[in-house]
């Protein structure tokens, strides 16, 4: 007959394997999206009509806000966005697009609850004895 820890084992080894194995995949693609993306830098835009304005690299630019955009904008005068080191007239209002900090969350619970189980599928059979 196995003993309930035997059972935890199990399932802890499971987990391991699920939580490693995909969260080393959501990595790849994580680190995959930041490199194609680039980073993204901070400045001061100014908002007038729902078109923000930012000057970078001896250029001005604008975009014309999102209606979702606009209701995030805090200061009109001196609002912090961010633009991206590769061409300076793409901007985001937050560091880093959405999808890409979803998936840095899925890697870091994935690759943590794997990492849990894998010490907990090692240390159960130990406690059996």
């Amino acid at each position: 007959m196995q003993s309930p820890l035997d059972l935890v084992a199990i399932i802890a080894e499971s987990l391991s394997w699920l939580g490693l194995g995909t969260g080393l995949v959501c990595l790849v693609i994580w680190a995959s999206m930041r490199t194609v993306d680039g980073r993204w830098l901070p400045t001061q835009a100014v908002v007038v009509d729902g078109v923000a304005r930012w000057f970078v690299g001896g250029d001005f630019h604008e975009r014309t806000l999102s209606h979702h955009e606009r209701a995030e904008v805090t200061d009109p005068d001196d609002q912090r966005v961010y633009y991206s080191d590769r061409d300076a007239s793409r901007m985001i209002l937050e560091p880093g697009r959405p999808s890409t900090r979803v998936l840095k969350l899925l890697t870091v619970i994935l690759l943590s609850v794997g990492a849990v189980s894998l010490v907990v599928s090692i240390a159960a059979p130990l406690a059996a004895g």
